[in-house]
């Protein structure tokens, strides 16, 4: 319940920093890539990805790759294994904060 509680809010808080920015009301899902430009507003920008558990060495460093390519302010990864068994018990996130430079905060969807 807690997740969903978490996750909820989370997506409340994208819409309110997307209406704030856009000065309009909240818009329709975009497309890949897509850039709402705003002249004179700053910018956040809001990436989100499923590592598919993202559990090996070179999964990292190619995640990273895209990552860095894209220059997100926001990341939302999907599907990201932190101390459980399936990937060795390894902090994959940790791994993959370091490697991009960037804080993060997991917030895990299921209990393995």
């Amino acid at each position: 319940m807690k997740q969903k509680i978490v996750s909820v809010l989370l997506a409340c808080v994208i819409s309110v920093l997307v209406f704030s920015a856009c000065g309009k009301e909240p818009l329709a899902p975009v497309g890949e890539n897509t850039v709402i430009d705003t002249p004179g507003a700053d910018t956040l920008t809001v990436m989100t990805y499923n590592v598919k558990n993202c559990d090996q060495g070179e999964q990292i460093e190619a995640v990273a790759a895209d990552i860095l390519a894209q220059d997100p302010d926001v990341v939302c990864l999907q599907e990201l294994d932190r101390n459980v068994k399936r990937s060795g018990g390894r902090d994959v996130l940790q791994e993959l904060a370091a490697a991009v430079g960037m804080n993060y905060v997991f917030f895990p969807a299921i209990h393995l």
